[in-house]
């Protein structure tokens, strides 16, 4: 789930909820270049990844970052 903090509205000027924003954020990434590759299959966010491999976003993050897992790679 690659979502970043923003305060955004909705065209109505309501508030859209961290949900909502999470989805729009990660819809706006759709369709652009993979960012993270998980044993040699490339994903769009850690989101997918975790759903692909039935694991938290946390653990996907953990296995990225700790030089153990040479097969969880960041591509960019």
């Amino acid at each position: 789930m690659l979502c970043q903090y923003r305060h955004w509205k909705r065209d109505d000027g309501w508030d859209i909820s961290y949900d909502e924003m999470c989805n729009r954020w990660n819809d706006t990434i759709r369709g652009e270049l993979p960012i993270i590759s998980c044993e040699g299959i490339e994903f769009y966010s850690v989101n997918d990844a975790a759903t692909h491999f039935k694991l938290s976003d946390e653990r996907i993050r953990q296995k990225l970052r700790d030089g153990s897992f040479v097969d969880y790679i960041y591509l960019y």
